[in-house]
């Protein structure tokens, strides 16, 4: 299995993109994101994908792709806000 993390570090930074997300009376707000097809694995994902295409017969055994967007956060420290990591 693939974490969020690992997904986001194998492509590197140059994989991001600049974006003003906002103008504000401050000036603008820019972050580097990055837009990601997936497709989820597990149980509860094949379960949810059967469900959405009416049973087992209706599904072709292919989880949707769902969009993973990251934001490239600088330095070696998460922000205080963000949760810890689980291991």
């Amino acid at each position: 299995m693939i974490t969020g993390r690992d997904l986001t570090a194998q492509t590197g930074r140059k994989s991001y993109r600049r974006v003003t997300w906002r103008r504000g009376s401050k000036g603008a707000m820019r972050s580097r994101f990055r837009v990601q097809a997936v497709r989820p694995a597990g149980v509860a994902a094949r379960t949810h994908a059967m469900a959405r295409a009416a049973g087992a017969a209706g599904w072709d055994g292919v989880p949707p792709a769902l969009t993973l967007l990251s934001c490239d956060i600088p330095g070696p420290t998460r922000p205080e806000n963000h949760p810890p990591e689980q291991t």
